[in-house]
């Protein structure tokens, strides 16, 4: 497996051969490789690749959250949190800790797949490299879900407190 990284283009080879273009091409023919293309550079409508590139992104969020039950917990949790929100009446500014916590704590998650995801492709066997860069990865998401927390007590916990609860 070799991954070519262009300007403007990625393409994931599967099977090695070929690097140039003739030979790339005759593989794809012939049904040797399998390829990604993750860029625009041959349409002619701009306006249209812009807006398929919103739809690459949806695939790729939905791709997460059909298939990482963590990042199902995680909107669980941040729905709760909007709706705790909404109920308490919180200001702006806390709006906008709570909508950052929530961001970065998606954000953690669906990078930690991707990281997961091309650690895979890289090597199907054990690598104490490999475990290393899907620990970190995890780690992130555990940093960045105990940030938020720390942001959801710091907002929350003062008015559920002044409410009685």
């Amino acid at each position: 497996m070799t991954l070519c990284l262009q300007p403007g283009v990625v393409r994931a080879f599967v099977n090695s051969g070929h690097g140039t273009r003739q030979g790339f091409l005759r593989d794809l023919v012939t049904g040797r490789r399998k390829v990604i293309w993750m860029s625009s550079r041959w349409q002619k409508n701009e306006r249209a690749g812009f807006f398929r590139s919103f739809s690459f992104a949806g695939q790729g969020v939905w791709h997460v959250v059909r298939t990482e039950r963590n990042m199902r917990v995680h909107l669980v949790a941040a729905a709760g949190a909007v709706v705790a929100g909404l109920v308490l009446r919180i200001s702006a500014v806390d709006w906008a800790c709570v909508l950052m916590a929530i961001g970065l704590v998606l954000t953690a998650e669906t990078l930690n797949t991707v990281i997961e995801a091309l650690t895979d492709l890289c090597t199907s066997e054990y690598h104490p490299l490999a475990k290393i860069a899907k620990d970190a990865a995890a780690g992130a998401v555990l940093i960045s879900s105990t940030a938020a927390l720390g942001v959801g007590i710091a907002v929350f916990l003062p008015r559920l407190s002044r409410a009685g609860w």
